[in-house]
Protein backbone atom coordinates (compact mmCIF):
# COMPACT_ATOMS: atom_id res chain seq x y z
CA UNK A 1 0.00 0.00 0.00
CA UNK A 2 1.15 3.65 -0.10
CA UNK A 3 2.55 5.51 2.13
CA UNK A 4 -0.27 8.65 1.51
CA UNK A 5 -3.41 8.91 0.50
CA UNK A 6 -4.22 9.75 -3.36
CA UNK A 7 -5.41 13.23 -2.83
CA UNK A 8 -2.37 14.30 -1.01
CA UNK A 9 -0.17 12.84 -4.08
CA UNK A 10 -2.59 14.61 -6.52
CA UNK A 11 -1.90 17.79 -4.53
CA UNK A 12 1.35 17.32 -4.50
CA UNK A 13 1.98 16.63 -8.23
CA UNK A 14 -0.32 19.90 -8.76
CA UNK A 15 2.27 21.51 -6.45
CA UNK A 16 5.17 20.87 -7.97
CA UNK A 17 4.44 21.67 -11.75
CA UNK A 18 2.87 24.55 -10.16
CA UNK A 19 6.50 25.66 -8.85
CA UNK A 20 8.58 24.28 -12.07
CA UNK A 21 5.93 26.48 -13.85
CA UNK A 22 6.66 29.59 -12.14
CA UNK A 23 10.04 28.89 -11.91
CA UNK A 24 10.43 27.96 -15.51
CA UNK A 25 8.37 31.07 -16.94
CA UNK A 26 10.50 33.35 -14.24
CA UNK A 27 13.65 32.24 -16.24
CA UNK A 28 12.41 32.91 -19.09
CA UNK A 29 11.16 36.23 -18.73
CA UNK A 30 14.36 36.77 -17.06
CA UNK A 31 16.47 36.12 -20.41
CA UNK A 32 13.52 38.06 -22.60
CA UNK A 33 14.10 41.00 -20.46
CA UNK A 34 18.06 40.73 -20.82
CA UNK A 35 18.40 40.41 -24.48
CA UNK A 36 15.94 43.02 -24.61
CA UNK A 37 18.43 45.57 -22.91
CA UNK A 38 21.63 44.20 -25.04
CA UNK A 39 19.61 44.61 -27.91
CA UNK A 40 18.51 48.15 -26.92
CA UNK A 41 22.12 48.90 -25.90
CA UNK A 42 23.59 47.88 -29.10
CA UNK A 43 21.19 50.42 -31.12
CA UNK A 44 22.13 53.00 -29.13
CA UNK A 45 25.51 52.98 -29.68
CA UNK A 46 25.04 52.52 -33.13
CA UNK A 47 23.03 55.52 -32.46
CA UNK A 48 25.31 57.74 -31.23
CA UNK A 49 28.22 56.99 -33.45
CA UNK A 50 25.73 57.79 -35.87
CA UNK A 51 24.81 61.49 -34.10
CA UNK A 52 28.69 62.14 -33.69
CA UNK A 53 29.60 61.45 -37.46
CA UNK A 54 26.86 63.84 -38.46
CA UNK A 55 27.70 66.40 -35.89
CA UNK A 56 31.20 65.68 -37.07
CA UNK A 57 30.34 66.53 -41.28
CA UNK A 58 28.28 69.51 -39.58
CA UNK A 59 30.86 71.08 -37.94
CA UNK A 60 33.64 70.73 -41.33
CA UNK A 61 31.05 71.88 -43.55
CA UNK A 62 30.72 75.18 -41.20
CA UNK A 63 34.50 75.26 -41.07
CA UNK A 64 34.64 75.29 -44.66
CA UNK A 65 32.22 78.10 -45.18
CA UNK A 66 34.08 80.17 -42.73
CA UNK A 67 37.01 79.80 -44.91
Amino acid sequence: MSAYPWYTRVTDIAHRLTVVGLVGFTLYMTAGVGYTLYQNGKLAEERVAKQKEAMAKQAELENNKEQ
